[in-house]
């Protein structure tokens, strides 16, 4: 099992960052590789592996402590190989796309697509 834990401090309050981070037409615009988040049949993620995202967000003030904490493993041979290899590159895209998201919930509130 591949885990990692991210955590920032966003300078808005809790009740605009949950609503940015519920917000899947927000999603494409800070997940670098998400063009479309869209369900169609069965969960998110299915798709050769199995990963768990707990993100808990903590009130501090006027801001938001965000904290992201994931756990995946492979289905196939390969993808449990590949997974602890490919840890390092999983934790800097994901501070990367967190830090995007800290800067749009900043400027654009709960609603990035307003502002395009």
């Amino acid at each position: 099992m591949t885990s990692f834990n991210i955590e920032i401090t966003i300078n808005q309050p809790v009740s605009i960052v949950d609503k940015a981070l519920m917000n899947p037409d927000n999603h494409p615009l800070w997940m670098k590789d998400l063009v479309k988040f869209e369900t169609i049949k069965g969960s998110p993620g299915e798709v050769g592996s199995i990963a768990r995202v707990e993100t808990i967000l903590l009130s501090s003030g006027n801001n938001t402590e965000i904290s992201i904490k994931w756990s995946g493993q492979g289905k196939t041979f390969m993808l449990k190989l590949m997974l602890p290899v490919l840890r390092r590159k999983l934790v800097k895209q994901s501070k990367s796309e967190l830090e995007v998201f800290k800067q749009l919930v900043e400027t654009r509130g709960p609603d990035f697509t307003k502002g395009d």
